[in-house]
Formats: C-alpha cells, sequence, structure tokens
C-alpha cells in the first residue's frame, strides 16, 4: 500500500548499482521507496566501458519525467557524478560507500588512495579484461554480513567489471554543483572507510557512516532505505 507522498510530482530516484552485483542490489529498498510515493527506476550497467555504463545510466534518465535524484553504489558513484552533468532535473546525488573522482582522477587513482586490509579482493583481470569475484571473496570482503547461501548466489549471478571502466580520466563531476550525500560503509573491503571519509569530505557531503559491508543494500537494506529517503525529503519534496 502507498502512503500519501510529500515528494514533487513525478519525482523519481534512480539507482545504479555497483560491480559484481546488479540491479537486483536494489530490490530490498525499491519497494519502501515506492510506498513512499517515489516514482523508482534501477538502471542495469553492462559494465562493459565508463561510456557504455554512462550510455545505460542515459538512456534510463529517458523513462523519466520530472525532479530527479541519482544514487550511486562503490564505482557507479563516478558515474551518476558525470550523468548529472547531462540533465537539469536532477536536483542531488546519494554516494552508497561510492568512488567519486575529482579533475582527472580516474577510479584506480581513488581505489588505490590506502592500503586496504587482508580480506580485499584481489581484483585480477582474466584473459578477456574482466575482474570476477571468488566465492570466499564475496563471503570475506564484498558481503560478509550477508547469509551463506547469498554467497553462492551472488557468486553465480555475478557482474563482473572491465578494466576499461576503471581506467578512464572524469574530467567534470556534478557533486562540485548538486548537494550531496554520502554512506560511508565502515567494513566496505573495496573502498577504505578512510578514502571515503575523504571523498564525501571533499565534496561537503552530509555525511553518514554505519558499520556496513559492500553489499550494503543488500545485507543492510533499511540503513541505505534511511539515507536516500532523508536526502529524498530535503530535495524533493
Amino acid at each position: 500500500m502507498e502512503m500519501e507522498s510529500c515528494f514533487a510530482e513525478k519525482a523519481t530516484v534512480v539507482l545504479v548499482h555497483g560491480p559484481w552485483l546488479d540491479a537486483g542490489m536494489w530490490n530490498s529498498v525499491i519497494l519502501p521507496l515506492r510506498q513512499h510515493g517515489l516514482q523508482i527506476f534501477a538502471a542495469q550497467l553492462p559494465l562493459t566501458s565508463f561510456e557504455d555504463d554512462l550510455a545505460a545510466i542515459e538512456r534510463t534518465l529517458d523513462m523519466t519525467d520530472g525532479p530527479l535524484m541519482l544514487v550511486g553504489h562503490s564505482y557507479s558513484g563516478a558515474l551518476i557524478a558525470n550523468a548529472a552533468l547531462r540533465s537539469n532535473a536532477i536536483q542531488a546525488l546519494v554516494f552508497i560507500s561510492a568512488i567519486t573522482p575529482d579533475g582527472d582522477e580516474t577510479v584506480a587513482d581513488v581505489l588505490r588512495q590506502d592500503i586496504l586490509p587482508e580480506e580485499s579482493p584481489r581484483m585480477m583481470a582474466d584473459r578477456h579484461g574482466f575482474i570476477w569475484m571468488s566465492e570466499s571473496e564475496f563471503s570475506t570482503a564484498l558481503a560478509p554480513n550477508a547469509a551463506a547461501h547469498q554467497w553462492a548466489l551472488m557468486t553465480a549471478k555475478q557482474k563482473p567489471i572491465s578494466v576499461k571502466c576503471l581506467n578512464g580520466r572524469i574530467p567534470n563531476s556534478a557533486w562540485q554543483l548538486l548537494p550531496s550525500s554520502y554512506l560511508i560503509a565502515e567494513h566496505d573491503h573495496v573502498l577504505s572507510a578512510k578514502t571515503q571519509r575523504l571523498l564525501a569530505q571533499r565534496m561537503n557531503a552530509h555525511i553518514y557512516a554505519h558499520p556496513l559491508d559492500y553489499a550494503a543494500a543488500m545485507t543492510e537494506p533499511e540503513v541505505v532505505l534511511d539515507v536516500i529517503l532523508e536526502a529524498a525529503h530535503d530535495h524533493l519534496a
């Protein structure tokens, strides 16, 4: 049952997943957001190159007709910050343990800013240039808070990311222009909490911090939902 909406007409949130997961990572937040009266789209990325992924987001944005807020997880933080430069409808950005390059930085540059713990994934590409995760890496690095059967499902359904996504330079970012919120996942072993905080501080974001893992939208969806809703109330009402 949908609640009476306090949001602007056709207010829409576009959710963008990170590597090794897909748009299904948002399953536990989509229906609650809809129940609050928001229109929701979850972009499905090919993860084949930065340009291909940006095009996938733009196709999703073409389906919307109202004020927008973009939510990006991990690598897709770089994507939404770039995509938001191409639409006047976007009112705010929400970053979930997201990689947000500045200037001529690459995604890989940001990942290398801090020494990661032993639990971090090896990030080795296959002969086609794609980075996969083993089930043990899902259980120790990406989703240690998930149940064991979820690790098997994540491993089987994963979307590997091309190294092309990580090495392109990103000259402009909309977080310099738009209000932003940043959820620090303190137990994320892909992007350290220290680096997340530095990224959030340099964009002057509204910062949240919780003991979450990389797959927080799946393992602790209530926390992610609360951050998105608070930003939506601030910028889409």
